[in-house]
């Protein structure tokens, strides 16, 4: 079948071909990285954190436009993952968010 149809189809065919193999091979090379697995494995790791913990406040105070707090946060450690930023949301009294 392939040898009735012109040689210039052939050619388009056979480009096409060997393009999507190419492109194969890049995405399953990119999807099996040793940085890929990890962010991966990372991010499976991090959903499972309940992020509604509660904080522990032992002091605040302000200081000119700064709301400075020290306590604890009841976080599980889980291996690999470091906590770089907590967010602090304020409430009225009855429930709804303050906004800035």
């Amino acid at each position: 079948m392939i040898n009735k149809l012109p040689k210039n189809l052939k050619i388009i065919i056979i480009f096409f071909f060997i393009l999507m193999c190419f492109l194969i091979f890049i995405k399953i090379k990119n999807d099996n990285s040793p940085e890929k697995i990890r962010q991966t494995k990372e991010l499976e790791m991090y959903n499972l954190i309940d992020k509604t913990n509660v904080v522990n406040v032992s002091k605040y105070n302000i200081y000119g436009t700064h709301f400075n707090v020290e306590g604890t946060v009841d976080i599980v450690k889980l291996s690999g993952i470091k906590v770089n930023y907590i967010e602090l949301c304020l409430r009225n009294l009855d429930g709804a968010e303050i906004r800035h």
